[in-house]
């Protein structure tokens, strides 16, 4: 036995395991580096907000929108290369960052607001319903119109339920700018009212499973598939 650990065929056995383990690391970090397909990640966790999990589910409205606003701008800049726009680089970051960043900042601001609103037992007025409801109907009818649910994998149900969210956290969004004697656009994203709040708040991006979210790519510059 010590002579086989003093043998090259110990040294070669050492090296073979080395090399194993080596790969199975860097197999693990180039995974861990992949895009990922949205409608296959859904139970990913993308943020937690005061103990709520927001997975990618979620937040797909989120995605949706913020990449619909800005392909919007992107084909106003180059209607033959959309892509030419997601990819440029302004204000220390590329615009395809951008808009991810931008999108679960607003997933993580509703929630704080919509949090507070459930706390507070606010609710719905008939003419806030029925404005919602058409709201909701309207959304669905646009995302299906561009297959964008099955690009994203999310129900009519899921989306309805994001939009609700949306809808409690703006009421409540008002009430608290009053209540602080400023505005409602002091609590939008960015403002120092809304960043002193945000602080006071416990929360977290998953940045590993959110930074492999492929903005610009997620729900536009596709063809559908039945």
């Amino acid at each position: 036995m010590k002579k086989f650990f003093k043998s090259k065929y110990f040294v070669t056995v050492c090296l073979f395991v080395i090399l194993i383990v080596m790969i199975f690391i860097a197999l693990g970090k180039y995974e861990s580096r992949q895009d990922i397909v949205y409608k296959d990640s859904l139970d990913m966790t993308a943020a937690k907000v005061n103990g709520t999990t927001l997975t990618l589910a979620d937040v797909a409205f989120y995605v949706y929108y913020e990449e619909d606003q800005v392909n919007k701008q992107a084909v106003a800049y180059n209607p033959e290369d959309p892509n030419e726009y997601w990819n440029t680089y302004t204000d220390g970051q590329f615009m395809k960052m951008s808009a991810r960043n931008a999108a679960i900042q607003m997933a993580v601001h509703d929630e704080i607001f919509y949090q507070m609103a459930v706390e507070e037992g606010i609710t719905l007025s008939e003419e806030e319903q029925t404005s919602l409801a058409n709201n909701q109907a309207d959304v669905w009818a646009d995302m299906t119109d561009e297959g964008i649910e099955i690009r994203l994998g999310i129900t009519q149900e899921q989306i309805n339920e994001t939009l609700e969210k949306m809808i409690y956290a703006q009421k409540y969004q008002t009430i608290y700018a009053l209540s602080s004697n400023g505005d409602y656009e002091d609590y939008n994203l960015g403002k120092e009212p809304y960043e002193e709040l945000l602080e006071q708040q416990d929360y977290e991006i998953n940045e590993k499973i959110w930074e492999r979210v492929p903005f610009g790519k997620v729900t536009i510059n596709y063809e559908v598939e039945e």
